[in-house]
């Protein structure tokens, strides 16, 4: 489908390709089902995260907000796809260094993927992750190393020492300690 070519481009760096497949996607998919469908949502979210990649995080908040209106008419509040959009549109937040709204969405999908999920699941930790680079962000470092610890102790439960997010998260808890004993 146009939708899955669309992530394929992406992944592939080709992001010219990535948002006419999305669009393509976008336009038969609106003429079948109408504008409030879920598919409808994964247009809007695939089109975000390539705005995003390019780094116009105006546009990618605009889609991503557009995908969360749709998909909160489609699913329950308990549905996982809640929690990965508000995730994402903290990550935009974060990255045009709204960091109070940032904050509000990380802490929502938190919210969302713990109803849902056993208290150490990865989606949570991947969230306590992001909260903790907010508030590195700010300065507030003693915050931030409380995050990132229970981020890291979550993980350790459920992926390899060698996971990426491990090795992220040891190396911001050493660069934390790191600030706060100078």
């Amino acid at each position: 489908s146009y939708l899955n070519m669309g992530g394929i481009y992406s992944r592939k760096n080709e992001y010219k390709l990535a948002l006419e497949s999305c669009n393509k996607a976008f336009n038969i998919i609106k003429q079948i089902f109408g504008e409030n469908h879920p598919s409808i949502g994964e247009c809007f979210n695939n089109i975000g995260v390539v705005y995003e990649i390019e780094k116009k995080y105006t546009e990618a908040l605009k889609y991503h907000q557009k995908a969360l209106v749709i998909f909160e008419k489609c699913f329950s509040t308990n549905h996982r796809t809640l929690g990965f959009s508000h995730n994402n549109i903290g990550d935009v937040y974060r990255n045009l260094d709204q960091y109070d709204l940032a904050l509000d969405h990380y802490n929502l999908s938190i919210e969302i993927f713990r109803r849902i999920y056993p208290s150490g699941h990865s989606y949570i930790a991947e969230s306590l992750s992001s909260i903790g680079l907010i508030y590195e962000k700010k300065g507030e470092l003693k915050q931030a190393l409380s995050y990132f610890e229970e981020a890291i102790t979550m993980d350790s439960d459920t992926v390899l020492p060698t996971h990426p997010r491990i090795i992220f998260l040891k190396n911001s808890i050493e660069r934390i300690l790191k600030q706060i004993n100078e």
